[in-house]
């Protein structure tokens, strides 16, 4: 049953979908709205957030609509969709209004033919329910009419087959009609009348007769209609005659029919009419009966449970009336002839509009009370606050509009500035902007997943670099599993987890992505001259043997090992496969500085009809799939791999980012296969020193190209806990409304492991007690914390590249465009930059500055930043907390180079590791990492003046103890120096620095403030330079402890 049920629910999402292309083949630009069960509309304001066809879809294929409800965002699977009526379409360059005629039973059908004098109904777009003598007829009315008609519903006396009375009806302003092949509740679906699909035939102009039957009837003829007195006297005699039932009736009459939708008003309505006059129950009954929940006798029931003097009265009516647009007629009389009504008014009124749609001032309406500017504002923000449905909030709107001092034209653009600055940025928006910051702002921490010496010389070679040291870690990775090649796997017995890794940094040109590849595969590019070198020397020396051997000698000749391929740079795809046909248990990095050149080079082999062969080749090779390649010549061009080893790394512009990868929803997987890195961008600044990186890689890359041979397993706890991981990514990734992400999420869990065998072959290198054929539970969770900075990185990534009309998206990229200008950014270089800026404010009808404007208000109110204006011109600036100096304050410090570990062949040595972290938990090793007070030691006199006794014996050294300065003083190091000190001054300076951040009380008695403490770091950095070694030789771990104390004192003054 349940396998039933899924097909069925596939079918009818896929006829969805099959029917929102229908529409957009038409090219028409129809608002659409999700529907659900029973033809309800999905969301709270459905109104307000019209669908396109291609929205639908996305939203179908991507799990279903998110819409608010009660104040939440809820996913939901939409059953259907339907058209929102009274809305404008353009067709030929022309503006259109859609109507809908709903013909509700054989007697709707009569009156429709009673209406039209007979005349047939013009072909035009229809559908139904397949119920008998129901259906739908679409016609599109022209502009000029567009605000003089409203809805209309008329009643035939013809009870239908379902018990509810049968009506024909004119739905205009803000209702929907549900359209094929959405779900019917009885019928099973809607489908188009034969011939009269909304692809087979056009909408057809509305006829005369419906036009004229939707025309808003003149006041004059409702009143008497109510039985209200002709308006036929004076102002005087009227207002003498009107009973408190006239102006009963005329309330009534102006209170719009949709309040009869809403129980509480509805009621409310009847009380006040029973407060009255008894006799206004058939009023009460008529007005009802205009609304879809009308039930016969309710009325009378509830009135007779009515009470006197219940405080409902006249007054709640006429506020109600007012409203919605309620006018005395007395305020049109003519002083002089008192006797123009208001039907008169409303044609003077036709005849004197303007071109804009505006009234020309009006002699008959002098006497009219009209809203002030400041009032229009005040009444309507609480119009657009009240949470009305929104056919009643446009019926409230225009009837302030025409009782206003504003304009037409600029009583919506304030309407549209007031509902901007309420709804554009919700909660929700603000929470996942927030979120969305904490994640750029993420960095890595490479001493929590590397040994230590090989950690501390990326922190310090980042230092040296000026750069992220994420930066190094992105080449680093794909560098150590191209090495380990095909001599190593990882079995997690359904598969073998392969040692490749695609890796990735997104960021502006000038941010270090070449310095770092220049560090982390310069040895690469080195080994890989000399293999060329070799090869060819080989080859030169195999030809010349070839040619100079004697005819008669059959001795065969071996010819020369191909070229071993480390990595390659500028290269086509085919090249690459073939240099990977030969590499054996070898494998290979491919390194491009700007990584979108790659995936251009593979456009080479893109077909007529856009399939790129070269692309699926790739494709294949990130899970060390082989291929079969044949060619026409099978002798010489054709070649076969059983499988390869191809790790990828490189860096994007995000400007290039969707020109590289192409399709958003990333179908075919390639963003999904990369591991993004989004690298900090710190201040220049040139440090001297040298890259310690270029001593330790050689000698740990030598051993990864020698590494041993044989598949690796998870141990037992780490195999469980992989377990675990893959049940909550899996929840996580379908947890998504993005596909990409979705996508990206499924891959994770391989990515975990590929991670996490790095890590392994690295630790195994530093120490060989290590078990290498089994990777420990500690590494696997190493592997995490490097996975929550990609998953973080990877959504900011996608949020700043994704051309996205969210709002948090667009806020993302306010606030990031800013950061790195700190001189500030205009309103205009902000939309100019963020064309997803004036497609929002064009959705929501503002002008592009002034909707920039409300977007940075926006983002002041959060503390995201502050808005300056001079004058007419603003300027942004954008509050951003930089990244923390590194713990190790001395980029340029250069600690001796450890003691190169032995190789072995084997899966376990009974060595000890010379050098490194060990095996355990990091639990079990936190202790041994502490540094130890006392192995620093200084004498410290009382005395500021000679704080620190200069010493010249080294072996002294190690048995003198620093001293802080005293409590309550500030330390002696904040005074500026006026030039540097020699190298025992340097010392001592450096040395109390260090005892003034271990001190107690709290170090705002000895700095004076975050910033303070800064300075004093970078002198610090300075000093350092040109002591380096007699400072480690009176303090040997000088700089473990400096970084634990300086980052306590850094977070307690901030």
């Amino acid at each position: 049953m349940t396998t039933f049920q899924s097909v069925n629910s596939v079918s009818k999402t896929q006829k969805l979908i099959d029917g929102l292309k229908r529409i957009i083949a038409t090219s028409l630009d129809l608002p659409l709205v999700p529907i659900g069960n029973n033809k309800q509309p999905l969301g709270d304001r459905w109104q307000q957030r019209p669908f396109t066809a291609s929205q639908l879809i996305e939203a179908i294929e991507g799990g279903g609509v998110s819409v608010p409800i009660q104040n939440k965002t809820k996913k939901i699977q939409p059953l259907g969709f339907g058209l929102i009526t009274g809305r404008s379409v353009t067709m030929q360059g022309n503006s259109h209004f859609l109507v809908a005629i709903d013909q509700d039973g054989d007697s709707a059908r009569r009156k429709i033919d009673e209406l039209s004098e007979g005349r047939s109904i013009p072909k035009t777009v229809a559908f139904t329910s397949d119920r008998p003598g129901r259906c739908q007829y679409l016609f599109l009315i022209p502009e000029q009419y567009a605000d003089a008609i409203k809805t209309k519903k008329i009643k035939t006396g013809v009870i239908g087959d379902d018990g509810k009375a049968e009506q024909l009806e004119f739905r205009w302003s803000n209702l929907q009609s549900v359209l094929p092949p959405s779900v019917h509740p009885t019928t099973g679906e809607y489908r188009w009348v034969d011939g009269c699909a909304i692809d087979e035939t056009e909408i057809a102009l509305a006829p005369n007769w419906i036009i004229e039957q939707m025309l808003i009837e003149p006041f004059e003829q409702r009143c008497r209609g109510a039985g209200v007195t002709s308006f036929s006297h004076t102002s005087t005699s009227l207002q003498t005659k009107w009973t408190d039932l006239d102006f009963a009736l005329s309330y009534l009459d102006a209170v719009s029919s949709y309040r009869a939708d809403d129980y509480d008003e509805w009621l409310t309505v009847g009380m006040a009419l029973h407060s009255i006059d008894d006799t206004l129950l058939d009023a009460w009954d008529k007005w009802s009966n205009q609304s879809a929940k009308y039930k016969p006798g309710e009325c009378e029931r509830k009135w007779r449970s009515f009470s006197s003097g219940g405080g409902v009265t006249l007054g709640t009516l006429a506020h109600m009336a007012k409203q919605d647009g309620w006018q005395s007629p007395f305020a049109y009389q003519n002083k002089n002839t008192g006797g123009r009504d208001r039907h008169q008014f409303q044609k003077s009124k036709i005849k004197n509009a303007t071109v804009t749609g505006d009234s020309q001032p009006n002699g008959d309406t002098s006497k009219l009370e009209l809203l002030s500017f400041e009032a229009t504002v005040t009444t309507v923000t609480d119009v657009l606050k009240a949470g009305f449905t929104d056919y009643a909030e446009r019926d409230r709107l225009d009837s302030l509009q025409a009782r206003s001092v504003i304009s037409k034209a600029a009583f919506w653009q304030m309407v549209a500035a007031i509902r901007t600055s309420l709804d554009e940025v919700q909660p929700e928006d603000t929470d996942k902007l927030s979120r969305l910051i904490d994640w750029n702002n993420a960095t890595l921490d490479l001493k929590k997943v590397l040994p230590q010496p090989l950690a501390d010389a990326f922190d310090h070679d980042a230092a040296i670099l000026n750069i992220d040291p994420v930066s190094l870690w992105q080449y680093f990775l794909p560098a150590v599993l191209s090495l380990a090649g095909k001599r190593v796997g990882l079995d997690v017995e359904s598969h073998l987890i392969p040692a490749i890794a695609w890796t990735c940094i997104v960021g502006e040109s000038g941010t270090g992505k070449s310095r770092a590849e220049s560090v982390i595969l310069g040895n690469l590019k080195q080994k890989q001259h000399q293999e060329k070198k070799r090869w060819l020397e080989q080859t030169q020396e195999y030809k010349q043997i070839t040619q100079n051997k004697a005819k008669d000698d059959n001795a065969e000749i071996e010819p020369p090992a191909p070229e071993r391929k480390y990595l390659f740079e500028v290269a086509t795809i085919q090249a690459v496969m073939r240099r990977l046909s030969e590499q054996r248990e070898n494998g290979s990095i491919w390194a491009r500085d700007e990584i979108a050149g790659l995936f251009k080079s593979l456009g080479q082999f893109q077909g007529k009809k856009g399939d790129n062969e070269g692309l699926e080749c790739l494709l294949k090779m990130w899970d060390g799939s082989g291929s079969f390649i044949d060619r026409v010549n099978a002798e010489t061009d054709s070649y076969s791999i059983p499988e390869t080893r191809l790790s990828i790394s490189g860096g994007i512009q995000p400007g290039a980012f969707r020109t590289a990868f192409k399709d958003p929803q990333d179908a075919q997987g390639l963003q999904a296969r990369f591991l993004y890195a989004i690298p900090k961008i710190f201040p220049a600044k040139r440090v001297k020193g040298y890259c310690q990186l270029n001593d330790l890689l050689p000698p740990l890359y030598d051993w990864l190209d020698r590494c041993p041979v044989g598949t690796i397993k998870l141990s037992p706890e780490a195999d469980c806990r992989y377990t675990n991981l893959v049940e909550q990514i899996g929840l996580q990734a379908e947890q998504s409304s993005c596909p990409a992400v979705r996508a990206w999420m499924r891959k994770l869990p391989t990515q975990l492991l590929r991670i996490a065998l790095g890590i392994h072959l690295v630790e195994c290198y530093y120490d060989r007690h290590k078990s290498f054929g089994e990777l420990q539970l500690d590494t696997l969770e190493r592997a995490v914390e490097i996975c929550r900075y990609y998953r973080s990185a990877f959504a900011v990534v996608q949020e700043k590249t994704a051309d996205s009309d969210n709002a948090s998206s667009i806020l993302l990229k306010i606030w990031d465009m800013a950061t790195i200008n700190p001189s500030g950014v205009t309103p205009r270089e902000f939309y100019r930059g963020i064309k997803a800026i004036g497609r929002r404010a064009k959705e929501v009808g503002r002008s592009v500055g002034a909707y920039t404007v409300e977007l940075l208000s926006k983002l002041v109110q959060m503390g995201k930043g502050k808005l300056e204006k001079n004058g007419r011109s603003y300027r942004f600036f954008a509050t951003f907390f930089p990244p923390e100096p590194p713990d190790v304050p001395t980029p340029s410090f250069n600690p001796p180079h450890p003691t190169s570990p032995t190789t072995t062949n084997n899966f376990t040595s009974p060595e000890q590791s010379q050098v490194g972290i060990k095996s355990t938990a990091p639990n079990k090793t936190a202790s041994s990492t502490q540094p130890n007070k006392n192995a620093c030691e200084q004498v410290v006199k009382e005395n500021s003046d000679q704080v620190v006794t200069e010493v010249t014996d080294a072996q002294n050294k190690t048995e003198q103890q620093i001293k802080p300065s005293p409590e309550m003083k500030v330390s002696p190091v904040t005074v500026k120096s006026q030039h540097h000190k020699s190298t025992s001054e340097n010392t001592r300076w450096l040395l109390q620095f260090l005892a003034d951040l271990e001190a107690n009380p709290t170090p705002n008695s000895r700095f004076d403030s975050h910033e303070h403490l800064i300075n004093l770091f970078h002198e610090s950095e300075q000093r350092a330079n040109s002591c380096y070694e007699e400072l480690l030789s009176v303090c040997s771990n000088y700089f473990e402890r400096f970084g634990l104390a300086f980052k306590v004192v850094s977070e307690s003054l901030t």
